[in-house]
């Protein structure tokens, strides 16, 4: 390994990590992260190969003492992800030759490409390449990848021989399913706009960063998708005739994000604004799946109703006692508001993180009591004062 300083940094050139910058607080810490962790080496070695897929060559990566741990903790692909970057590096090294064949000199340098532990792990991963007929051995130490073995990667839907920084405008009408937080799941939307930019770096990893703009066709909302691509989260897998596929590893967002519990039509009538305003705050909370956040704001919803029902009548549970006393609360329904309450202030003072299901469970429950004890009343006035008055019969002392 090539090293040279360069003001607070170390700049390396490593035949298995490439090419990064090292300061000088985390040069010292890395003996002892070396001495106390095995795979810290082959992990560390691999995320900065990694980090400098998206790098210029003029700003390599750095490691600082703030990510040092963070990037030797990441996990080593799977062996299927190991073998795409195999063969990518393969695909690489013979550009448009697909029949060329490959020496494989420094296994260690490739270990830090492919993601193994170590040169022998290479050479086991190469056996295990050439019993799955993706590549074939050719003497002395050279590889090749079988025709298999390009219709594999072909599936991957990646060029590898893009410049580095492609950029890719789609205008092509097409139509998609995708969730919609007014229609409900499994929707038809339209694309309406859509950009795409990928690249590939020169050890063969690649990867797509596209954006969609979609309308719904049922309601016509306007959401945007973003699908990221990576080609080590790809994982192989075989059919039962015995083909290798590729399941792609494409990991989707939606902004706004997809609404996980629908909000009720209701609960924006409720007359007090400062319910409203909870909650709004509270349906935020769990479209942006904040469980923590969400169970404590479901507490404060509840404590500002009850507060608004019998006053400042002392803590939680005696404001429980007081809801009950003036027939506002059954014993039943004291039980579970208990229980939420609980959930709350354990969220709020602990750090107590519900699951999605009891998080729905406090909700229910929140909402069920303001439901009753604020919409109800306002909708029975309601009703009473549209409803015409009882007309007498003729004849009575009440007809006219």
């Amino acid at each position: 390994m090539d090293e040279r300083t360069s003001g607070d940094f170390v700049i390396c050139d490593c035949s298995r990590c490439g090419r990064y910058k090292m300061t000088g607080s985390a040069l010292a810490m890395l003996p002892g992260r070396l001495e106390s962790q095995d795979r810290f080496a082959a992990r560390l070695s691999h995320a900065i190969r990694t980090e400098g897929y998206t790098s210029r060559p003029d700003d390599p990566p750095v490691v600082t003492s703030m990510n040092l741990d963070q990037l030797g903790g990441r996990k080593l692909p799977s062996i299927d992800a190991q073998i795409l970057n195999l063969l990518n590096w393969i695909r690489r090294q013979v550009g448009d030759d697909e029949m060329e064949t490959v020496q494989v000199e420094d296994r260690d340098a490739l270990a830090g490409i492919v993601g193994a532990i170590d040169g022998g792990r290479v050479d086991d991963l190469l056996d295990l390449a050439s019993e799955q007929g993706v590549v074939e051995f050719v003497p002395d130490d050279c590889f090749k990848i079988t025709l298999a073995g390009w219709r594999l990667l072909r599936a991957t839907e990646a060029d590898p021989r893009r410049q580095p920084s492609s950029e890719t405008p789609i205008v092509q009408r097409q139509t998609v399913k995708v969730d919609c937080n007014e229609c409900g799941p499994a929707r038809n939307a339209d694309v309406r706009a859509s950009y795409s930019i990928s690249g590939v770096d020169a050890d063969g990893a690649s990867w797509a960063d596209t954006w969609d703009i979609l309308e719904c066709c049922g309601c016509n909302s306007i959401s945007a998708r973003r699908a990221f691509w990576f080609s080590e989260h790809d994982a192989l897998s075989q059919t039962p005739d015995g083909r290798l596929v590729v399941e792609r590893g494409v990991t989707e967002t939606f902004y706004p994000g997809r609404v996980r519990r629908k909000r009720p039509v209701w609960t924006h009538k409720v007359s007090d604004p400062g319910l409203l305003k909870l909650f709004d705050e509270l349906y935020k909370a769990l479209a942006a799946d904040l469980l923590i956040v969400s169970s404590i704001c479901a507490r404060t919803l509840f404590d500002a109703a009850s507060t608004l029902k019998v006053g400042d009548a002392g803590n939680f549970k005696q404001k429980i006692d007081a809801l009950v006393e003036r027939g506002m609360m059954s014993a039943a329904d004291k039980e579970a508001v208990e229980a939420m309450t609980d959930a709350g202030n354990a969220s709020a003072h602990r750090g107590y993180e519900p699951s999605f299901e009891q998080l729905m469970h406090i909700v229910d429950i929140v909402e069920g009591f303001i439901e009753r004890q604020f919409y109800y009343p306002e909708i029975a006035q309601s009703l009473r004062l549209a409803t015409p008055p009882r007309q007498g019969r003729p004849g009575s002392r009440n007809g006219k």
